[in-house]
């Protein structure tokens, strides 16, 4: 289950955007990749979300040549991580989005389901409990040599926030 290489992207294209050189390099040479989506993009709503999650297979499988089970779907919510990590740290700590999703979604990628859902069973709850567990989990399983995301000073909150809750992790 190991991977050489883990993209942790804030939303689906930021691996394009960030990493396609490297996973396409690393594909080619046979080396194990796991893009994992921390939101599905969805800050127009899950239909939205939905949409984005084939974009992302579609770039992926087509043109870089990793597998749907190399992409795993986390289903947090667009726009709203850094809210989420500041305010609602807790375990049970439910924040809503403008939309009334408050819990992880998906149906592309490892399991055709949000990892949470593939992992544990059931959706979860958006606090930044739950995000650090799943990628505490993922890390624990792919045990990835080299790690890609976002700097902690890139401007965008969503891409800051995702390198916090890696370091937290």
């Amino acid at each position: 289950n190991a991977a050489g290489i883990l993209v942790l992207a804030p939303h689906p294209d930021d691996d394009i955007i960030t990493s396609a050189g490297v996973i396409s390099n690393a594909i080619s040479h046979g080396q194990a990749v796991k893009v994992v989506y921390v939101t599905n993009g969805d800050i127009k709503g899950t239909s939205s979300g939905y949409s984005r999650e084939n974009e992302a297979v579609t770039a992926q499988t087509s043109y870089l040549g990793t597998t749907e089970d190399d992409l795993i779907f986390l289903g947090y919510p667009d726009y709203h991580l850094r809210d989420i990590y500041l305010n609602y740290t807790n375990s049970s700590d439910r924040y809503t989005t403008p939309f009334g999703q408050s819990v992880t979604y998906g149906n592309r990628g490892l399991g055709r389901s949000d990892y949470h859902t593939y992992r544990f069973g059931s959706p979860a709850l958006y606090n930044r409990y739950n995000i650090v567990l799943d990628l505490q989990q993922i890390i624990s399983t792919y045990r990835p040599q080299h790690i890609y995301t976002p700097s902690e000073f890139d401007t965008h909150p969503d891409h800051s926030t995702t390198y916090q809750l890696l370091k937290r992790a």
